[in-house]
């Protein structure tokens, strides 16, 4: 994955590749410098003579959950010195996010709306959002759709498929504004409701919607958006659904 927002582990593996035209040459040395929001040194790896450039394991302090890091490569290929730089978000890890809560309708709906109103006055320097969902959702902020996904979150495992279900993780950080802001989440069925295969897959209960989104503002301030009972929902158009 190259710049990816999500990562689930406190010692992740780094890997990294060289395109060149030039005949006979290899990697003969590297330096890995993991850097903090801040530009703060959080593992430095020193010079390592090696060809090595495929899994190598973050020796540092573990990763911080939901922050964003800085990754500097510098590396000796041949005679010729190279420095490439990229970035990475950690996901959830353990109990983050513990305040949020699985939300509901309040009746039977088919595909409900679900949404959210906070101010903000502040310029944000990265946002992450999370959702999670027992059926399918579509994420919007302020009346734009968030990516292309479709039948997301899915599920993680056809034996798990009862009890766990995925989260799906946006870069929401070009989406909020300083002014008012709503998140809107349109939850569908997905596999809730009927017997569409002979292993069942049929989640138990009503379409249910968890969602934390995590601002970071440019002044390190940070702000905390959580599905709970404050949030309100609407039925929508569509009046039945389902994963055919």
């Amino acid at each position: 994955m190259q710049n990816p927002i999500a990562l689930d582990t406190e010692f992740p593996h780094y890997s990294w590749e060289f395109i060149t035209e030039k005949q006979g040459v290899y990697q003969s040395e590297y330096r890995i410098v993991i850097k903090g929001f801040i530009d703060e040194t959080v593992w430095d790896s020193g010079i390592v003579k090696s060809d090595k450039t495929f899994g190598i394991l973050h020796g540092g302090a573990p990763l911080k959950p939901d922050t964003l890091y800085r990754a500097e490569l510098y590396a000796k290929l041949g005679e010729e010195k190279l420095y490439l730089k990229s970035e990475f978000r950690t996901g959830l890890m353990n109990d983050t996010f513990m305040g949020a809560k699985w939300i509901c309708a309040d009746l039977e709906c088919s595909s409900p709306l679900f949404r959210k109103t906070f101010f903000s006055e502040k310029r944000v320097a990265y946002a992450t959002l999370y959702v999670a969902a027992r059926g399918f959702c579509e994420p919007y902020i302020n009346g734009k759709r968030i990516g292309n996904r479709l039948l997301s979150p899915s599920m993680l495992s056809n034996m798990s498929f009862r009890y766990d279900c995925g989260c799906d993780a946006y870069d929401v950080s070009g989406y909020l504004t300083r002014d008012n802001n709503t998140i809107g989440i349109w939850l569908g069925r997905g596999y809730q409701f009927g017997d569409f295969s002979k292993w069942g897959w049929i989640y138990e209960g009503g379409e249910k919607l968890w969602c934390a989104l995590s601002i970071v503002y440019e002044d390190l301030s940070t702000e905390l958006i959580l599905s709970d009972e404050s949030w309100i929902w609407h039925e929508s158009p569509i009046t039945e659904n389902s994963i055919y």
